[in-house]
């Protein structure tokens, strides 16, 4: 027999127990249709009942309410005929009878005298009565009434009843979704038809008939065999009758129940169907995948000929792997010798390639820092020698301009031993002198510079988090850094963009690998191209620079980075082409107090909170200003122009001290927005700051010179209304 037949008859074999099983399954499946197609049926007859008796209840609460009326107590059937219009709505009305007499009845007009008219209506006992009729309280249509007797009336024999077409419960009926096309009816007490959902108008007022109204008749509940009024054989179930003795009655056509069972049948037959074909298909690829076998061993000894190595097969057949096994121990055996030999060829290269990678970059960066230590230090000693003389000769001279000129020389000469300084420490060759230092002050003291190198295209602004502690780095150094990143942060931005310094208290996930438990995280971000992966690698490399010959030396970053290493810190890079770039420093934080910086008063100064209208048009300055004046406990209003600060000041506003530059834009500047002050608000002091050397003598103003630090500006401020005697609010 062959190897396809064998796995046919294999498939018949599985086949044949999976369609006896598909039979008894559907069996039970069918029967499971039907129990929750009969349960369906049983859960909607039980709402339905209760959502009528609802329907009744509310009715009888109505009536009951009316009947205890004091209009009735009071003999005032005028009242009680408002009283029962106004507690019903178009579908309900009330009636007051004794008899054939009827007293008040609400969709007429009130009449003194009492009508006789035949309103069908019996006498109820001591319990509300619910009555149904097809033409009942003198009108052509079913009607279902709730009746109550009047207890304490002073007209004996009354009686409420309230009245309602059965189309509200008709409703529920028509909302109501019936299993399998089914019938579902609601029978009063007597077995009559009060609503219906198929076809009401012809049924509603029919009794019911056959085995549906023994069984209600009896209070019989549950299925039976039954056929509908309108000749529908079904399943039909009686449910209990609720407190007013009506019944829900709900068919289910057999033919219905029938279709289901077919539905399940032909599913099951048509799943068996499907396994035979799937069975089928399976077993002529498996045939086809044990000729494969065969075929693959031949691809092995082909492979082992050509000097490869045969891979080990895995198809199930013993003897066919076993021989694939031998093929391809032989091919791993010929080819071991080589492979060892080319592994312990490469391996020896590579180490030799970095031994020499590693080698050629210790004696460059050996070479830059003796370079740059000894050219530092002896430029070091000629610039002390030029500035020494510099200062002995000022000493000489009393002219103003020549002793200008010496002075700025002697400036200049100190800003380029600071320089010195910074090759110094690049190279190694001088120690960094770490001391207390306020981050706000150095942005204070770099503004004029940073403002000026941006330019007017580009928006620079700080973002200091609220009681920044102080860092503990060496001021010049830090100084540098953070103009060689906003200066590099600059040239990145070809046209319009901005540049932000942000700094916070770095969190101690960021320098787990630090020594030291506290540090700030200083970021400088631009909006510029960003940097290429090719160029990240190498931009803290000294003298590394991509821009163009004469425009840059490549130790802007390699400083930074140095100054961050050798500060017990750390830099990281995040750069994306076309989407900026940010450098952040982690720097550690200061554990010893602040010392003086520049001269302070002889005596400190009592400060108050202020409120302060502030004129400055620099974003940067004002973006540190305002959060330290504001830490203060200061109020601060800013204003760019002296234009938008005479507004403010017409408004009304107060203020405790105007706090402006002398240089900006508008139609006045600093100078004359204190003179129109002066004018106008005599009693507001004023202080003004300038980084310019031009006389100020033509108004009396206090004036503080840039660059100052937060602290002579907090005492500055107090001073200007100490000194106008006015008293902060």
């Amino acid at each position: 027999m062959s190897l396809r037949a064998r796995l046919l008859m294999l498939v018949l074999a599985v086949w044949v127990p999976a369609a006896v099983g598909f039979g008894v399954f559907a069996t039970f499946l069918y029967n499971k249709e039907v129990e929750l197609a009969l349960d369906k049926v049983e859960r909607l007859a039980n709402w339905v009942s209760t959502a009528t008796e609802r329907h009744v209840d509310q009715r009888v609460l109505l009536a009951r309410t009316l009947a205890s009326s004091s209009a009735l107590q009071e003999k005032s059937l005028s009242k009680f005929h408002d009283e029962a219009a106004a507690a019903v709505d178009a579908s309900n009305w009330v009636t007051l009878y004794s008899g054939r007499r009827v007293f008040v009845e609400t969709p007429r007009p009130f009449a003194a005298q009492p009508m006789l008219s035949d309103v069908g209506l019996p006498t109820p006992g001591d319990r509300p009565t619910v009555v149904f009729s097809t033409l009942g309280n003198g009108t052509p249509k079913p009607v279902v009434s709730v009746l109550v007797a009047v207890a304490h009336s002073a007209r004996p024999g009354m009686n409420v009843a309230v009245s309602f077409e059965p189309q509200a419960i008709q409703s529920l009926l028509n909302d109501s979704t019936l299993p399998l096309g089914g019938v579902i009816a609601v029978l009063d007490s007597e077995q009559t038809v009060v609503a219906r959902s198929r076809d009401p108008e012809k049924w509603v007022g029919r009794k019911a008939t056959g085995a549906t109204l023994d069984r209600a008749r009896a209070g019989k509940v549950g299925f039976e065999d039954s056929v509908t009024l309108d000749g529908v054989h079904s399943f039909t179930f009686v449910g209990p009758a609720n407190a007013f003795g009506w019944t829900v009655v709900v068919g289910t056509p057999k033919a219905a129940l029938a279709s289901t069972a077919t539905r399940v049948t032909t599913q099951a037959v048509a799943a068996s169907a499907v396994l035979l074909l799937v069975s089928l298909a399976l077993a002529l690829f498996g045939a086809q995948g044990i000729s494969s076998v065969v075929r693959a061993l031949q691809r092995s000894a082909a492979a082992l000929a050509t000097g490869s190595v045969p891979e080990r097969l895995r198809t199930g057949v013993r003897e066919v792997d076993e021989v694939s096994v031998a093929l391809h121990d032989a091919g791993a055996t010929i080819q071991s010798a080589n492979h060892e030999l080319e592994g312990r060829v490469e391996s020896a290269v590579a180490k030799y390639q970095a031994a020499q990678e590693k080698l050629v970059a210790a004696q460059r960066h050996e070479a830059i820092g003796r370079l740059t230590g000894g050219i530092a230090h002896d430029f070091n000693n000629l610039l002390q020698t030029i500035s020494s003389a510099h200062q002995l000769l000022s000493r000489h001279v009393t002219e103003s301009q020549p002793r200008k000129l010496l002075l700025g020389a002697v400036r200049a000469t100190s800003k380029a031993s600071d320089l010195v300084k910074h090759l110094l420490t690049f190279g190694r060759a001088q120690a960094l002198q770490p001391t207390t230092v306020h981050l706000g002050d150095v942005l204070l003291s770099t503004q004029d510079l940073t403002s000026k190198a941006v330019g007017e295209n580009i928006e620079l602004t700080a973002n200091l988090q609220p009681g920044l502690p102080a860092l503990f780095v060496d001021p010049v150094q830090f100084e540098l850094a953070l103009l060689n990143l906003v200066f590099n942060a600059r040239d990145a931005i070809a046209d319009r963009g901005r540049i932000t310094i942000s700094a916070r208290q770095a969190d101690a996930s960021e320098t787990a690998h630090l020594d030291g438990n506290l540090f700030v995280r200083l970021e400088v971000a631009d909006t510029g191209v960003g940097i290429p992966d090719d160029v990240k690698a190498r931009v803290f490399e000294p003298y590394f620079t991509t821009k163009p010959l004469g425009q840059g030396s490549g130790l802007g970053l390699a400083q930074v980075d140095g100054f961050a290493r050798q500060s017990g810190g750390d830099i990281q890079l995040h750069t994306q082409p076309g989407s900026g770039t940010t450098v952040a420093l982690f720097l550690p934080i200061s554990t010893v107090a602040a010392g003086p910086g520049k001269e302070q008063a002889p005596a400190a100064v009592s400060r108050t909170p202020l409120r302060v209208l502030m004129v400055e048009d620099d974003v940067l300055l004002s973006s540190v200003l305002v959060p330290a004046l504001e830490d203060g406990l200061h109020q601060v209003t800013l204003c760019r122009t002296a234009d938008e600060a005479v507004e403010r000041l017409r408004d009304g506003a107060p203020f405790d001290v105007l706090f402006t530059d002398v240089v900006m834009p508008g139609s006045m500047n600093g100078m004359d927005l204190v003179k129109w002050v002066r004018e106008h608000y005599p009693h507001l002091p004023a202080l003004v700051a300038t980084g310019y050397a031009e006389r100020l003598s033509e108004v009396p103003v206090q004036v503080l010179r840039k660059p100052f630090d937060l602290e002579e500006l907090m005492d500055a401020l107090q001073q200007s209304v100490m000194a106008s005697g006015a008293t902060a609010t």
